[in-house]
């Protein structure tokens, strides 16, 4: 899931990061800044006010993804230990899958 969010977040900041003009760059040349100061003074202002409320976006996507792949890892660990209990039928080792995920 990460690589997944990861890769639409990169194409957020490359999106922001192509919609800033070409003038910006060529205006922090000519007054002498450095490459860290350009993008540091210049172009980090603008790409975070660009890109924030896509980022907002994936964020809220990401928690409601990673809350829908817990809820189907608890009914399958549930399951899982059902499973156990039926071919064992020992309670005891019923909870410990699901005390295991709760505690990690």
């Amino acid at each position: 899931m990460a690589l997944f969010q990861g890769a639409y977040t990169a194409e957020i900041f490359r999106g922001g990061l192509n919609s800033i003009e070409k003038g910006q760059f060529e205006a922090a040349k000519s007054l002498g800044l450095s490459p860290f100061y350009t993008y540091f003074d210049v172009i980090l202002p603008q790409l975070l006010q660009r890109t924030l409320p896509p980022l907002t976006n994936e964020v809220v996507s990401l928690i409601k993804n990673s809350s829908i792949v817990s809820v189907m890892a608890i009914f399958d660990l549930t399951t899982e230990g059902r499973n156990i209990v039926s071919e064992t039928l020992c309670r005891l080792r019923y909870g410990s899958p699901l005390q295991l995920s709760i505690c990690c």
